[in-house]
């Protein structure tokens, strides 16, 4: 767990004085079920959009990212053991990712915090602890998004359900405003591969653009909305603003991401890292970076195409087919040639040009054996070299032979 702050950070912005022995002030980060209520607006408006973006390619790219490390811009990272399944991937797990102060160890139901003023984050506290997290405190941050599955199951992409920032990571003495535009960066690590999460090893980022203190973004309250009614509900003329949860930025679904899933439980380290930048011209230079990198973007679209358009799949699955069908002619023409060259040589007197396409054949052989990716074949360049072009002792003969042999034992072997 890494915590940075400005050291000129204001009170409010600072690290909570430990007032609790049995509670600490940190950043942590789960995997489970969703905790939100509101979620299950998710199930039909996802099943259509996975649909578009499959055909449409990756919408946003969180693996090139560019350095956010200026005095404008404060991270945080946590990390979490998982041993978890792929079906447990598959039934709406979410990501929740917290900053503020913790109970080091399970609560009971009696010391529920009496500060939790989100109504939703209050409703969750419970199920929080059970995926992990023992909230002692109303959070400083919340964040939680959905890990949705691409149709055929070969990616995943985080989608946000619900975030809120009460304080910032920290401030500058002359730069009080406490509005911060904030991403998310997730990933995950094999038991041999756990590190932190830096700028340059994120699978997933979502941009939720500007958030203010103490102002809940509801992602799920918006698609639940459905269209805006056409007079104000809570009073005024069909001019008058909707009162309704509104997207604020350039917020949108994570990146597709590959993850190699086993049905037995599979030990992973989930990685993530929130950046806070207060200045809106400098956060998006920064995400302009991530998103802008054609080298990146068009290297892994054209992966993810190749498995999840339907069309893209099929096409590469024919030029692999041809691929091998080429590879397996290639090798059959070499091992008859080598086999009809070699027995020609293994009796009379052969030419010299005979004896060198001899060698010539074997060597092609061996190449394309060792192309169609046969183990152990038989034969080696030492092979070719014992059939001598230029042989006063007259051994040519037996020479042919004996490599004629080890030809039709590989031919037998791998027809």
């Amino acid at each position: 767990m890494l915590l940075l702050a400005n050291a000129f950070a204001t009170p409010a912005m600072a690290a909570k004085p430990k007032t609790d022995p049995d509670t600490f002030y940190g950043t942590q980060v789960t995997q489970g079920p969703c905790v939100t209520p509101g979620q299950e607006f998710f199930g039909p408006i996802l099943s259509a959009l996975l649909g578009t973006l499959i055909t449409t390619g990756v919408n946003k790219i969180g693996t090139a990212l560019k350095t956010a490390g200026d005095e404008k811009t404060w991270k945080t990272t946590a990390s979490r053991n998982l041993d978890i399944t792929a079906d447990e991937f598959s039934t709406g797990s979410c990501v929740q990712i917290v900053r503020g102060r913790f109970f080091t160890n399970a609560p009971p139901l009696s010391r529920r915090p009496t500060d939790l003023i989100d109504t939703k984050i209050s409703a969750s506290w419970q199920k929080l602890a059970a995926n992990g997290i023992y909230v002692a405190a109303q959070p400083d941050f919340f964040f939680e998004g959905r890990l949705v599955k691409s149709t055929g199951g070969q990616a995943l992409s985080l989608t946000p359900l619900y975030a809120r920032l009460d304080a910032p990571i920290g401030g500058r003495a002359l730069r009080p405003g406490q509005s911060r535009h904030i991403a998310v960066f997730l990933t995950y690590f094999a038991p041999d591969k756990a590190q932190l999460v830096t700028e340059t090893n994120a699978a997933a980022s979502i941009v939720l653009g500007e958030l203010q203190p103490k102002v809940a973004r509801d992602y799920t309250a918006a698609i639940a909305a459905g269209p805006a009614p056409a007079a104000n509900p809570i009073g005024g003329g069909p001019d008058a603003p909707i009162a309704h949860n509104a997207y604020v930025g350039p917020v949108d679904a994570s990146a597709w991401f590959k993850l190699a899933l086993v049905e037995s439980k599979q030990p992973l380290t989930l990685g993530v890292l929130v950046t806070e930048t207060q200045e809106a011209d400098t956060f998006l230079k920064f995400i302009g970076g991530v998103v802008g990198s054609d080298a990146v973007t068009g290297a892994v679209s054209t992966a993810l195409k190749n498995e999840l358009d339907p069309a893209e799949r099929e096409k590469a699955r024919t030029e692999e087919v041809t691929a091998a069908a080429t590879l397996r002619t290639e090798y059959e023409t070499a091992l008859a040639s080598a086999l009809t060259k070699t027995r020609a040589c293994s009796t009379g007197k052969p030419s010299f040009e005979a004896i060198a396409e001899a060698r010539g054949a074997i060597r092609t052989l061996i190449t394309k054996a060792t192309a169609r990716g046969f183990d152990n074949i038989g034969l080696a360049e030492s092979d070719a070299l014992s059939i001598k072009v230029i042989d006063p002792s007259g051994s040519v003969n037996g020479a042919c032979a004996a490599v004629a042999v080890k030809v039709a034992a590989l031919g037998a072997t791998h027809p």
